[in-house]
């Protein structure tokens, strides 16, 4: 209804100004042609009072709608205070028609000194001259953009001269007839002082991680070669006090025996470390190159390099068809020969057994090793495979502690895991999760028969 109140009072205006004209006419030539004077009585009486009460209802709608802008404009100024983010408001001329606090307080400007400031004042000397043809430009695009896309050397000007790194985004805004842009302006030197503590600790991580890797080099180069070069002289005291036993075995007291077989005994372990040394670190210095590795026929040539101790400890080890996976041949028969070792070694069952077996999951094979030996305790499954890591003394179990380091390092090579799965019940066992890229299987179906199964014992 209050939609309407205008024009009625417009309308009842416009009778009362027709009956007025007629009312002079009538009074000018002393006529009732067009009405009498009654019908000209009536329309006084009804249509003024009409017209009045409408004009009397409609200053209070005026004050309320003029009460209800009053309240949006001072909303729209307390928010424009309390934002973060600096605000300016340029007009077609390129001149600061409006600013907030936060842009006061970034630039050091008051807001009667922003008033009619041409922007260009903001903009760092050497890109104010080019600034008017870019502001022209955006004015023809008519949309919202934001000038830090792809773009971190923005900078502002400000009141002391300082050069401040900011955030801008621009949007137009009509404002009656002109064409105004909405600057927002925030302050990021913070944002750009932690990004180059970032870069400078990567630059210092990515030397010291240089200078590592070189260190490490060099000590594997240097244990390779000390190794190495140790081979001949421990094979020469190991065959000397072998020969001194056989040659001057009747002549030597028990006493003297004893003492030549624990130089013999530390020379046989001296050599297997050497040997194992030169293992681990031939892993990284292989020329050997990536290829399809059958692991049915890897494990075939283990148990022929095992014949003796497999044969010795009544020990077999078994397993299904296995897939052919990607890596270097030498390094996954080092690995496999290293956890079947063990398997049959740290095993106090009158019949020791190794299983192999292997699961695709997505885009890894999960290989299982497993052993029905003494087990190890979980909460050695980290330092396990540490170098020289051992867990039973070298008089019940001889060996060098490197056996399980290798196959870690094989492992990683191939960017692949080895793990203890801490939760079998008897006995080890291994899981190697090996990357199933460009890996072709064996067989792509699972067989039980006998016919898949794989055993190889010596009785």
């Amino acid at each position: 209804m209050r939609k309407f109140a205008m024009p009625l009072v417009l309308l009842l205006l416009f009778l009362q100004l027709i009956f007025g004209l007629v009312s002079y006419y009538q009074l000018l030539f002393e006529t009732t042609e067009f009405f009498g004077s009654k019908a000209l009585l009536w329309s006084h009486l009804l249509v003024t009072p009409m017209a009045l009460l409408l004009l009397a209802f409609q200053p209070q709608q005026y004050n309320q709608l003029s009460d209800k802008l009053v309240q949006a404009g001072e909303r729209a100024r307390a928010i424009n205070r309390l934002m973060p983010t600096g605000l300016l408001i340029i007009n077609s001329k390129g001149l600061i028609t409006e600013a907030n606090s936060a842009a006061c307080r970034l630039f050091g400007f008051s807001e009667e000194e922003f008033m009619d400031m041409p922007i260009e004042n903001l903009i760092p000397q050497e890109k104010r001259s080019i600034h008017p043809r870019y502001r022209a430009a955006f004015s023809q695009e008519n949309r919202q953009r934001n000038m830090s896309e792809g773009n971190d050397q923005l900078f502002g000007l400000s009141r002391s001269g300082e050069l401040l790194p900011l955030q801008i985004g621009l949007a137009p805004v009509v404002l009656g007839k002109d064409r105004s842009v909405a600057i927002s302006v925030m302050d990021v030197s913070d944002r750009r002082r932690v990004m180059q503590q970032l870069e400078e600790s990567n630059r210092e991580m990515n030397v010291a991680l240089e200078k590592l890797t070189q260190s490490n080099e060099q000590l594997e180069r240097f244990a390779f070669i000390c190794s190495h070069d140790l081979q001949e002289p421990v094979r020469m005291m190991h065959s000397f006090s072998q020969l001194l036993e056989k040659r001057a075995a009747d002549s030597l007291d028990h006493k003297s025996r004893e003492y030549l077989e624990y130089i013999t005994n530390s020379a046989t372990t001296t050599k297997t470390m050497i040997t194992d040394i030169l293992s681990f670190c031939r892993v990284d210095q292989s020329a050997e190159n990536y290829a399809q590795v059958d692991l049915n026929i890897v494990l075939e040539q283990v148990c022929t390099t095992l014949q003796i101790s497999l044969s010795e400890a009544n020990g077999s080890v078994q397993w299904h068809d296995l897939p052919t996976i990607v890596g270097v041949h030498s390094q996954i028969l080092q690995l496999l020969t290293n956890l079947i070792t063990n398997g049959i070694k740290f095993n106090e069952s009158a019949a020791p057994c190794v299983e192999v077996s292997a699961e695709c999951h997505e885009d890894l094979w999960t290989i299982s090793v497993s052993d029905n030996g003494i087990g190890i305790p979980p909460k050695y499954a980290d330092s396990l495979f540490e170098m020289f890591s051992r867990l039973n003394s070298r008089a019940d179990y001889p060996g060098t502690g490197l056996g399980l380091a290798i196959c870690k390092r094989v492992a990683e090579r191939h960017n692949a895991t080895i793990s203890l799965d801490r939760s079998a019940d008897e006995g080890s066992r291994f899981v190697l999760k090996w990357p199933r890229k460009n890996v072709t299987s064996a067989d792509s179906s699972s067989k039980t028969s006998e016919e898949s199964r794989h055993v190889k014992s010596v009785a």
